[in-house]
């Protein structure tokens, strides 16, 4: 009976255990679904490129913003966060292109570092307080030559371009009482990768990696509820307990019967010590007996009552062999 308990308690832990993990996978793969749904919406847009604002030399702007807004709504979804970006409430010729957590955004996509600052400025000085309040997303790579020129390695510029850039973000810094870099962020794309030859690539590259993340966040989920010490540790101490309550309540119920009632004083110091030691065995069949049945059932991928059947007949096995032992000593 204790055996049999004890895969009980197991198989509750198993279930248990498989069920959350279920619960947490289903949640990814919608997660997962409404990543994938942004991108569409991105698709949809980049389809119809007549509906785009601009020349065909300009259009990679408003390309630009959808990305940045599509792609960051995807991660979101995919970490499971209410998404930050959108364009609700934003108008298309509005002084921001976008709101991130709140916050007006500017997008300028312009061939060229120095250029771009030089557009940031014009902006600023359209709309005295957005550099206060909103902030500038320009194209990634062109950021990160920005930062590099602002350490002093200039690369391949001339020192006319140098001076130029140097000068733009000093005067941006001035403007919006902020350093630059809180002022001007990047963007998650670079001035290449929006422009319509080449955006929808971009797109498929950004949902490769979404697929990648996906397929690690849902692995990490598999990887913690795996079968651990931990876990089998903590089923043996429940089972130990189950095996005490159940060693417990059977001598009793024999005390009873014999006509002893522990709730009436009818118990012998004898009696309770029969009962205290009953009840310890009881607790250490059960935490063995759980232990036991938590290995067949996860690294055996036993069934838990066959693993119940298999501990209970090896215990069988093993009082036999420790009988027959004690009758050859005494022949």
């Amino acid at each position: 009976m204790a055996d049999q308990a004890a895969g009980i308690v197991v198989d509750a832990v198993n279930s248990a255990r498989a069920a959350a993990e279920a619960i947490l996978q289903v949640a990814q793969d919608k997660a997962f679904d409404n990543a994938m749904d942004a991108m569409d919406t991105l698709r949809r847009f980049i389809g119809e490129p007549g509906k785009i604002l601009g020349t065909m030399e300009t259009k990679h702007g408003e390309v630009a913003e959808q990305v940045e807004v599509a792609v960051r709504r995807a991660r979101d979804f995919l970490a499971q966060m209410m998404p930050g970006a959108t364009f609700e409430g934003v108008g298309r010729t509005a002084p921001m292109d976008y709101r991130i957590d709140g916050i007006d955004v500017q997008s300028k996509f312009i061939n060229g570092a120095n250029s771009g600052l030089k557009h940031v400025l014009e902006h600023m000085d359209k709309y005295k307080d957005f550099g206060k309040d909103g902030i500038y997303h320009i194209p990634k790579d062109q950021h990160a030559q920005i930062l590099e020129v602002l350490k002093g390695n200039t690369g391949e510029l001339s020192d006319k371009t140098v001076r130029a850039i140097q000068e733009k973000v000093s005067q941006i810094e001035l403007v919006s009482g902020k350093p630059f870099s809180e002022v001007v962020q990047p963007s998650v794309s670079t001035y290449g990768e929006v422009q319509l030859g080449k955006v929808e690539q971009t797109v498929g590259n950004h949902e490769q990696d979404l697929k990648q993340q996906n397929e690690t966040l849902k692995d990490h989920i598999r990887i913690e509820h795996e079968a651990s010490l931990a876990e089998g540790l903590k089923a043996a101490g429940s089972a130990a307990m189950v095996g005490a309550a159940v060693s417990l309540t059977t001598k009793v119920w024999k005390k009873y019967r014999e006509g002893k009632n522990m709730f009436a004083g009818d118990f012998s110091r004898e009696d309770w010590e029969d009962v205290g030691l009953s009840t310890v065995k009881g607790a250490a069949g059960g935490a063995i007996a759980g232990g036991a049945i938590y290995a067949l059932t996860n690294c055996a991928e036993m069934a838990a009552p066959f693993a119940g059947a298999f501990v209970s007949a090896a215990k069988g096995m093993r009082s036999a062999e420790k009988s027959g032992s004690q009758r050859f000593v005494k022949s």
